[in-house]
């Protein structure tokens, strides 16, 4: 996910881990081959995994990610160093991996995105919500962190009512166990006690 650059572009190695929150989409994994018994090109198509909403990054079961700052088809953000290679993140640039300091601010970010592109992805395919450990490179910023290894911590599908992704509940549900960390639902409407509304109010009415 996309967020505003950090001020001051500090950076900080911590000892441990930090844990966020951020959004992924649930898509089936395909893979395509050749078939040298049929002479034909064929698909396969693997569970439902974790792929990132602004790129095309499938997140591995029981494998962490490694952020790199290459420039490859699918990243919706320009680079912003002007030198080769770097250990990403780096405080000049926007790569790494992200993550916001609360699931209200993280829900700030969804509804924000889903008047925007990522919207159509998620109509499309299941979204989920969930807290991610990092660690290694860690660049704090306003809202959170971005860093240079992350897994998921704790999933939560979004338990939609929209076509035919309520039939999907259950095989995204269970596929994502292969995480190996705890997998729940939440409801729009429980999402909807974490956001702020009160920007959504009008101001009250000078006595004057």
């Amino acid at each position: 996910m996309r967020l505003q650059p950090e001020d001051g572009g500090g950076v900080a190695d911590y000892p441990g881990t930090v844990e966020g929150w951020r959004i992924w989409v649930a898509k089936r994994h395909t893979i395509r081959y050749f078939d040298n018994t049929w002479g034909m090109r064929r698909k396969r198509t693997g569970p439902y995994l974790l792929r990132s909403v602004v790129s095309d990054d499938y997140w591995r079961p029981r494998q962490a990610m490694v952020a790199d700052c290459n420039q490859t088809p699918g990243y919706l953000f320009d680079l912003t160093h002007l030198d080769g290679d770097h250990t990403a993140p780096d405080p000049q640039c926007k790569c790494g991996f992200y993550a916001v300091d609360t699931l209200a601010r993280l829900l700030e970010v969804y509804e924000t995105w889903s008047r925007l592109f990522s919207r159509l992805e998620m109509e499309r395919y299941p979204a989920v919500l969930g807290k991610v450990k990092m660690w290694g490179k860690v660049i704090p910023g306003e809202r959170g962190w971005r860093a240079q290894y992350a897994y998921p911590a704790e999933l939560l599908i979004v338990k939609s009512v929209v076509g035919d992704l309520l039939n999907r509940h259950l095989p995204v549900y269970e596929d994502l166990q292969n995480y190996g960390v705890p997998v729940s639902f939440i409801t729009p409407a429980e999402m909807m006690k974490h956001i702020d509304l009160r920007h959504e109010l009008p101001e009250p009415a000078s006595s004057n």
